[in-house]
């Protein structure tokens, strides 16, 4: 396989970037930065060592490295936490032979530049799909797909289709299902094809024409910066910033219920995880603090955090898991 000796290095805040996502998607490797420092620094210590002769040279795909160096696949919408990536050649050879998530599915992809969605169809191919991204792939009559993804960002106002849509709509049918784009990413995520459409209820088909409020709920943003958040994402939140409700540490946790646009911004109504040392608790309940809390702007978000199962927390403790402010352990409240 080309991809079999790559390693892909890079850093967990670089998850919705393109070339994180074709690393997920191609089943690579996929270590954190402080690798290569970590790397250099055995390197150095072995060519000081006066009897290197008879010494092991490092080796730089040692267990114990790369499992606290690997970095997670990406935040997992159903277990509502991040989940770390194979953490040797031989689970990620299995992942490359079995993760082939879309094979034989025909997907037509309508994003916001042609660069955008000529990046995806790199991503979803390898991951077995057929993909076009222009209503001129498609032979009038020859061809049909399974499902046209967007990314609901772009979305106009309500009642409005943007053209490049409206035009991929007449090709293959109104009917062919519309899909957020964040489904194909949770597929990564899971290494398996999830539901989508009516009985979805992560994933429902985009009401493109309708004029329901409901049938265009808002699942994801992108601020004047070009952060996004999505629904579901944990963040650091500024504690000084007006909200309603009192709030009690110079930071708070949470993760993020829903998105409410404005002229040029966004109101976000959050779920509050109560935080013990290392650990962000869900459904916590600390004396005086709500359990939800809408904030009036995503200027007082600071940014997202890492959230990961205890198993998970303890292999990257010791690299990058450092961040005493950034990655924590998951407690669901009973």
């Amino acid at each position: 396989q080309p991809l079999r000796n790559i390693l892909f290095i890079s850093n967990w805040t670089q998850r919705r970037s393109y070339k994180y996502l074709f690393a997920v998607s191609a089943g690579m490797l996929m270590l954190d930065s402080s690798y290569i420092k970590e790397l250099k620094l055995r390197d150095d210590q072995y060519k000081k060592n006066s009897r290197r002769s008879t010494c092991i040279p490092p080796d730089p795909l040692d267990k114990n490295l790369i499992s606290q160096m690997r970095l997670p696949l990406g935040l997992n919408r159903l277990s509502q936490r991040y989940k770390l990536g194979a953490n040797n050649i031989m689970k990620r050879d299995e992942y490359i032979r079995n993760a082939k998530i879309f094979d034989s599915m025909n997907l037509a992809v309508v994003l916001r530049s042609e660069e955008a969605s000529a990046n995806w169809k790199m991503i979803l191919e390898q991951g077995g799909a057929h993909v076009s991204i222009s209503t001129k792939e498609a032979q009038s009559g020859n061809r049909t797909v399974d499902i046209i993804l967007i990314d609901s960002v772009n979305l106009p106002s309500l009642g409005v289709v943007q053209n490049d849509l409206y035009k991929t709509l007449n090709v293959y049918g109104k009917d062919t299902p519309v899909i957020d784009i964040s489904w194909a990413i949770q597929c990564l995520i899971n290494g398996k094809r999830l539901e989508h459409g009516v009985d979805s209820k992560f994933f429902p088909e985009i009401d493109v024409f309708g004029n329901d409020v409901k049938g265009r709920d808002i699942t994801s943003y992108r601020n004047k910066n070009g952060v996004r958040f999505e629904l579901g994402d944990i963040v650091k939140i500024n504690c000084t910033a007006p909200g309603k409700g009192k709030l009690f540490s110079k930071f708070m946790y949470a993760r993020i219920g829903s998105l409410n646009p404005r002229k040029e911004d966004c109101s976000v109504t959050v779920s509050v995880l109560d935080r013990h040392e290392r650990t962000l608790i869900d459904g916590g309940n600390t004396k005086g603090s709500p359990s939800e809390l809408t904030i009036d702007s995503l200027k007082n978000i600071v940014g997202h955090v890492l959230l990961l199962k205890s198993k998970d927390f303890r292999e990257i403790e010791d690299s990058y898991g450092g961040d005493v402010e950034s990655v924590f352990i998951q407690k669901r409240c009973n």
